[in-house]
């Protein structure tokens, strides 16, 4: 078989580029060559051997490249860099999820203008085939809703507060472990789960959301008492994300952490991975795995670079409207900060907990004096 090179070029150079580069095979017919890679400081050693220029032009402007590899995880100038690839109608894959989510339908609607392939498979969920599952194997039947741990970060922080370790020890821990980020302000505050959701929103409802207008709430240093009474009730918590879309076709979208049964498969998720359910008309379809790192989002990166070769006309959606959501209506869980005070209005806490310092109340109400309250996944 004759064999056609495809030449790439890296924006980005740190753990997932360098994962990208490691993981270069050959296949289908194509050869992969990486020519050219994007840093920000050339002194820095690396993993791999590749050229490397601190100027993007030698990349987006080199007529001999034919695909361009984003993973510089900055917004900006990203967007900027995604677009002029686009022009010069080179193919790009994304592994952006702030890009994608904010200027998500700018940068689908020059891909369809210069017929330039654009692929981010790889800014939702890591090596999980997700957007893969929407895009291509539930297009004949309608998803209802979207709900899932998005964050490793924080599902792995709460699995440690879990246990007894206060969040900021916690924390320090993911750092060292290559868990969190540095700054991980994204992640602890729930931008980085909401930025996921509108991605997935997209793909499953065929609307944009705007990021900033998600209802987010992200974790807090709470106490282990509040940890081990949810044990002791058979509870637990996560960060959970859910998008809902009702007949009358309004969605409802929301980022918080949640109280959830601990038989639930969403307490099954397990340190940083990730777990998304996708409910539709033909079932609920699960899928879980690693939700980030290096080797996890290179091998969705290197999906969308075959694809980029082997169907040329890509992904190119109709245009999709921007659309407001509401909040996800679910009840919520009451629970009384100190054991002794009871909490008598309402729903009678023994018809559901053993715990009388635990009760559901209807959704939106506000919460009592002395109570820590999230909302309830049954």
């Amino acid at each position: 078989m004759n064999m056609r090179t495809a030449r790439i070029g890296l924006l980005g150079l740190g753990t997932v580029g360098q994962a990208v580069a490691q993981l270069n095979r050959s296949a289908d017919g194509i050869a992969f060559q990486i020519v050219r890679a994007l840093v920000r400081d050339i002194k820095v050693p690396r993993s791999v051997t590749i050229p490397r220029t601190l100027d993007p032009a030698e990349i987006i402007d080199d007529p001999e490249i034919d695909i361009v590899v984003e993973v510089t995880g900055r917004r900006h100038p990203a967007r900027r860099w995604i677009l002029s690839a686009l022009e010069h109608g080179k193919a790009v894959i994304t592994a952006n999820k702030e890009v994608m989510a904010y200027h998500g339908p700018e940068l689908l609607h020059a891909s369809q203008i210069h017929h330039a392939y654009l692929g981010f498979e790889a800014s939702v969920g890591g090596g999980m085939p997700v957007l893969d599952a929407l895009r291509y194997h539930l297009t004949n039947t309608p998803v209802h809703e979207i709900y899932g741990v998005l964050n490793g970060t924080t599902n792995y922080l709460l699995c440690a507060m879990a246990e007894g370790q206060p969040l900021f020890h916690a924390l320090h821990n993911a750092q060292q472990a290559g868990y969190a980020e540095a700054d991980p302000t994204a992640d602890l505050k729930g931008y980085d789960a909401a930025r996921k959701l509108v991605i997935l929103a997209f793909l499953a409802f065929d609307g944009w959301l705007d990021p900033d207008h998600l209802t987010v709430t992200g974790l807090h240093d709470w106490p282990p008492e509040l940890f081990f009474r949810l044990q002791d009730a058979g509870l637990g918590l996560r960060l959970l994300a859910v998008a809902r879309k009702d007949h009358n076709g309004v969605v409802t979208a929301q980022v918080r952490p949640t109280v959830i049964p601990a038989t639930s498969r969403l307490m099954q998720v397990m340190g940083a991975q990730n777990g998304i359910g996708i409910s539709t008309d033909a079932g609920c379809f699960w899928i879980e795995g690693p939700g980030a790192g290096g080797m996890a989002t290179a091998t969705s990166i290197w999906s969308d670079i075959r694809r980029s070769q082997l169907f040329a006309d890509g992904f190119f959606p109709h245009p999709a409207p921007h659309i407001s959501a509401g909040e996800v209506s679910l009840p919520l869980l009451e629970i009384a900060r100190d054991r002794d005070r009871s909490l008598t209005t309402g729903p009678q806490p023994s018809q559901r907990f053993a715990d009388p310092s635990l009760r559901l109340v209807p959704p939106l109400s506000e919460p009592s004096d002395g109570t820590w309250t999230f909302p309830f996944w049954e």
